[in-house]
């Protein structure tokens, strides 16, 4: 019996695997207004995209700056923004950064995480974030923050169902086959009577 149970558990296990929000090879895009710049080397201009990969895709700058204000790394259904340099910023102004990815539209946030090391801060929270067309958008307007604080957004996508490769189709026929031959060659218990 539990030979079964692994066999079934073999045969299905193909069903289970869905792509998540960001992955490695998404492209992503990057946007901003109102004197800030997306940079990716050796591009500079807005808005830009890129390929996740095992680094930072995009840096933030401010114009006029030689410090950059924020490194952008997606990676694993996350985006992380790095403060590179303190700053902050002034109210009404309508400063925005918007961050998409054309592969696996955003849907909405799952995690909100920031991390202040010592002697650190920031006036920015989870309310300045928010999610519209299948991108994320932070609002610089009257927020400030130091440099060295991190923010970790987890992200949501709306992914189609996943259709099973060939490879998991085979696997599926062989699992159920070998549940098949497993039931038919089982003895069968004779039964007597007394």
């Amino acid at each position: 019996m539990r030979f079964l149970f692994i066999l079934t558990l073999c045969a299905g296990a193909g069903l289970a695997s869905q792509a998540g929000a960001v992955s490695l090879g998404d492209t992503v895009t990057c946007s901003a207004t109102l004197n800030y710049y997306c940079k990716h080397t050796p591009i500079l201009a807005t808005p830009i995209s890129a390929i996740v990969g095992a680094g930072t895709e995009f840096e933030i700058d401010y114009v006029g700056s030689a410090n950059g204000r924020f490194t952008v790394d997606f990676s694993d259904s996350h985006l992380k923004l790095t403060a590179l340099s303190s700053f902050q910023s002034g109210a009404g102004l309508g400063r925005v950064l918007t961050f998409g990815d054309l592969t696996h539209p955003i849907t909405g946030i799952t995690s909100f995480l920031i991390t202040l090391p010592r002697g650190t801060s920031t006036s920015i929270t989870q309310n300045d974030f928010s999610v519209n067309q299948g991108a994320i958008t932070l609002a610089l307007d009257g927020t400030g923050i130091s440099k060295g604080v991190t923010i970790d957004i987890g992200l949501a996508s709306a992914v189609a169902p996943a259709v099973p490769e060939p490879s998991t189709w085979a696997m599926m026929l062989c699992g159920f086959g070998l549940i098949g031959a497993a039931i038919r060659c089982r003895p069968r218990a004779s039964g007597g009577f007394a």
